[in-house]
């Protein structure tokens, strides 16, 4: 199954004709370590997805739906807490240990929350 980055690049490699290995090989990376970002068995750094928006050169459009969906496509977040205040730290630590037990109800309020 492919990540959300995974299909963007995927069709975007298919409408210029890029084929993974061409696309794995621009990159000095292979095959599998492509495919894998593609199916989100392997995360999207920072500088693979700038390599390989420099390799394709998607328009501003595309450019942006695959920085939005590298994002989606991760599986971890990490939140530096250094320098943050006590109260700071014990709301991230609370929030990743009750993380799972949440519902979408209570995702969906930390969004509004969070966007404001």
């Amino acid at each position: 199954m492919l990540s959300p980055f995974g299909k963007s690049v995927r069709k975007l490699r298919i409408d210029l004709e890029v084929s993974l290995k061409a696309l794995a090989e621009s990159l000095g990376k292979t095959s599998s370590y492509i495919s894998a970002i593609e199916t989100g068995k392997r995360p999207v750094t920072s500088d693979i997805l700038e390599q390989i928006i420099n390799r394709l050169k998607p328009n501003t459009e595309m450019e942006k739906e695959l920085r939005k969906n590298a994002e989606l496509s991760q599986t971890s977040v990490e939140v530096n807490l250094q320098g943050k205040n006590q109260t700071a730290r014990e709301a991230a630590l609370l929030f990743a240990r009750n993380f799972d037990d949440l519902n979408n109800e209570d995702y969906e309020n930390l969004k509004r929350l969070l966007e404001k």
